[in-house]
């Protein structure tokens, strides 16, 4: 074993990182330039972090179709329009979804596909009859969707 190698080998097993360097404009792919244009003159005082995920979206960016491109466009100018509160909401959310078990999950989505499946008749007499139930009803509603 050479010495780099067992050096890499104590450092990771000690627990340090090597953080890579953020790679320079010009080391982007073209693609990523272009998808990251509006931070161009930007990039050099980006921090790395910032730098890696940009890096990451562009390249999900150009593996997506037309629609799927579409689709992400209206999520984002969606997102742009809510209030601060409401993204914080949102991103609070997030992170409980993602700490949920995979049957959790399931069983949300199954639930939303219902929800969906419904006439818009349907979701709006849904939608009043839980708003205009108790605080403790509306809880033990959302505990019995959850198990």
């Amino acid at each position: 074993m050479n010495y780099q190698t067992f050096l890499l080998l104590l450092l990771v097993t000690l627990g340090f990182v090597v953080e890579a360097q953020p790679r320079s404009w010009q080391e982007l792919d073209a693609g990523s330039r272009e998808v990251l244009a509006p931070f161009a003159d930007k990039w050099a005082e980006l921090d790395t972090t910032t730098r890696q995920s940009l890096e990451q979206g562009a390249k999900r960016w150009q593996g997506m179709s037309a629609e799927q491109r579409q689709q992400a466009k209206t999520r984002f100018q969606a997102w742009r329009k809510l209030r601060p509160e409401q993204r914080q909401q949102l991103l609070k959310r997030m992170r409980e979804y993602r700490q949920l078990s995979p049957q959790h999950k399931m069983k949300l989505r199954q639930n939303m596909q219902r929800f969906k499946r419904l006439s818009p008749a349907q979701k709006k007499q849904l939608r009043q009859k839980f708003l205009q139930l108790s605080p403790s009803q509306k809880a033990r509603i959302r505990r019995q969707l959850r198990n």
